[in-house]
Protein backbone atom coordinates (compact mmCIF):
# COMPACT_ATOMS: atom_id res chain seq x y z
CA UNK A 1 0.00 0.00 0.00
CA UNK A 2 1.30 3.43 -0.91
CA UNK A 3 1.41 6.41 1.41
CA UNK A 4 -1.07 9.01 0.13
CA UNK A 5 -0.10 11.68 2.67
CA UNK A 6 1.98 13.51 0.08
CA UNK A 7 -1.10 13.90 -2.11
CA UNK A 8 -3.26 15.21 0.73
CA UNK A 9 -0.60 17.74 1.70
CA UNK A 10 -0.30 18.97 -1.88
CA UNK A 11 -3.99 19.46 -2.46
CA UNK A 12 -4.54 21.13 0.92
CA UNK A 13 -1.54 23.42 0.37
CA UNK A 14 -3.33 24.85 -2.66
CA UNK A 15 -6.67 24.90 -0.84
CA UNK A 16 -8.21 22.64 -3.45
CA UNK A 17 -11.13 20.48 -2.43
CA UNK A 18 -12.09 17.29 -4.22
CA UNK A 19 -15.20 15.15 -4.25
CA UNK A 20 -15.13 11.71 -5.79
CA UNK A 21 -18.56 10.76 -7.11
CA UNK A 22 -19.61 7.20 -7.85
CA UNK A 23 -22.90 6.43 -9.59
CA UNK A 24 -23.94 2.96 -8.49
CA UNK A 25 -26.59 0.30 -8.43
CA UNK A 26 -26.08 -3.10 -6.75
CA UNK A 27 -22.30 -2.72 -6.53
CA UNK A 28 -21.59 -4.45 -3.21
CA UNK A 29 -18.83 -6.54 -4.83
CA UNK A 30 -16.84 -3.50 -5.99
CA UNK A 31 -17.79 -0.39 -4.03
CA UNK A 32 -15.60 -0.88 -0.93
CA UNK A 33 -12.38 -1.11 -2.96
CA UNK A 34 -13.35 1.94 -5.01
CA UNK A 35 -14.00 4.03 -1.89
CA UNK A 36 -10.85 2.83 -0.14
CA UNK A 37 -8.78 3.75 -3.19
CA UNK A 38 -9.64 7.46 -2.74
CA UNK A 39 -9.64 7.74 1.05
CA UNK A 40 -7.00 10.27 2.04
CA UNK A 41 -7.08 11.81 -1.42
CA UNK A 42 -10.62 13.16 -1.62
CA UNK A 43 -12.28 15.50 0.84
CA UNK A 44 -15.53 13.66 0.27
CA UNK A 45 -16.81 10.53 -1.42
CA UNK A 46 -20.33 10.83 -2.77
CA UNK A 47 -22.22 7.76 -3.92
CA UNK A 48 -25.26 8.52 -6.02
CA UNK A 49 -27.20 5.33 -5.50
CA UNK A 50 -29.94 4.18 -7.84
CA UNK A 51 -33.16 3.84 -5.83
CA UNK A 52 -33.65 0.36 -7.35
CA UNK A 53 -30.48 -0.95 -5.69
CA UNK A 54 -31.29 -4.04 -3.61
CA UNK A 55 -27.96 -5.25 -2.24
CA UNK A 56 -25.74 -3.98 0.59
CA UNK A 57 -24.16 -1.12 -1.39
CA UNK A 58 -25.80 1.59 0.74
CA UNK A 59 -24.67 0.07 4.04
CA UNK A 60 -21.10 -0.50 2.82
CA UNK A 61 -20.79 3.08 1.59
CA UNK A 62 -22.01 4.58 4.85
CA UNK A 63 -19.75 2.26 6.87
CA UNK A 64 -16.76 3.54 4.91
CA UNK A 65 -17.74 7.17 5.46
CA UNK A 66 -19.16 7.98 2.05
CA UNK A 67 -22.13 10.28 1.72
CA UNK A 68 -24.97 8.42 0.01
CA UNK A 69 -27.67 10.17 -1.97
CA UNK A 70 -30.45 7.92 -3.28
CA UNK A 71 -32.05 9.04 -6.53
CA UNK A 72 -34.42 7.44 -9.02
CA UNK A 73 -32.72 6.42 -12.26
CA UNK A 74 -33.47 8.63 -15.26
CA UNK A 75 -30.55 8.22 -17.61
CA UNK A 76 -26.78 8.45 -17.31
CA UNK A 77 -26.46 12.15 -18.15
CA UNK A 78 -29.19 13.07 -15.64
CA UNK A 79 -27.45 10.99 -12.96
CA UNK A 80 -24.13 12.75 -13.62
CA UNK A 81 -25.82 16.14 -13.35
CA UNK A 82 -27.53 15.07 -10.10
CA UNK A 83 -24.17 14.02 -8.68
CA UNK A 84 -22.68 17.35 -9.74
CA UNK A 85 -25.54 19.18 -7.99
CA UNK A 86 -24.80 17.30 -4.75
CA UNK A 87 -21.11 18.31 -4.76
CA UNK A 88 -19.85 21.41 -3.02
CA UNK A 89 -16.11 21.22 -3.67
CA UNK A 90 -13.85 22.90 -6.22
CA UNK A 91 -13.16 19.69 -8.12
CA UNK A 92 -15.12 16.55 -8.93
CA UNK A 93 -13.79 13.21 -10.10
CA UNK A 94 -16.23 10.62 -11.39
CA UNK A 95 -15.22 7.05 -10.64
CA UNK A 96 -16.97 3.83 -11.62
CA UNK A 97 -17.52 1.35 -8.80
CA UNK A 98 -15.20 -1.14 -10.48
CA UNK A 99 -12.39 1.41 -10.91
CA UNK A 100 -9.56 2.19 -8.51
CA UNK A 101 -7.35 5.26 -8.11
CA UNK A 102 -3.71 4.33 -7.84
CA UNK A 103 -0.76 6.59 -7.02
Amino acid sequence: MHDRSQFSIQHSAFNISLTVAIIARDEERHIADAIRSVQGLANEVLVLLDSRSQDETHRICEYLGARVEVEAWHNFSVQRNLALAHCHTHWLLFLDADERVTP
